[in-house]
């Protein structure tokens, strides 16, 4: 495994980073010049930071319609009707950035895991029609994982 900096990865694709929010803005000097890291986490913070030159990135960066739709968002909207309370119209506001831990739970428990997921974010557990062991098991994970929620909630 290849280990470079951001700088040096940057100057390898000849890709220009305007806006590097998937750096660590705190200590950007420390997560850009210094820190030492591979090339599929340098694309992985590419995906989360605006771009104006992609440069030799292009063949190597997975583009696809809805990268590019949450490229332009801040938010998805997930239906929560019925989910936390009976006759409720209820919304959670999913900001993007959460995206990173709420997909592979999704990814490995389906509709369980997006439940989870919310319930999660939340801090309150669904009605009981919602819960069986695929939810528990990825809540579980959810806990032992302990990810950074950006969601905020009202």
């Amino acid at each position: 495994m290849i280990l470079k900096t951001s700088e040096e990865w940057q100057k390898e694709f000849e890709c220009l980073i305007y806006d590097p929010d998937g750096w660590d803005r705190h200590n950007y000097q420390y997560s850009w010049y210094e820190e030492k890291i591979d090339e599929k986490e340098f694309k992985k913070r590419v995906m989360h930071s605006t771009i104006l030159k992609i440069g030799k990135l292009a063949p190597r960066l997975p583009i696809d319609p809805m990268s590019i739709i949450l490229d332009s968002a801040h938010f998805i909207c997930l239906n929560c009707n019925d989910f936390f309370a009976y006759s409720t119209a209820d919304a959670l506001e999913l900001d993007c950035i959460d995206l990173d831990w709420v997909v592979p739970i999704v990814k490995k428990y389906d509709t369980a895991g997006l439940y989870a997921c919310m319930a999660y974010i939340r801090k309150c557990k669904p009605l009981k029609d919602y819960i069986d062991d695929d939810f528990n098991s990825a809540y579980k994970e959810l806990e032992e994982l302990n990810p950074k929620i950006w969601t905020e909630i009202e």
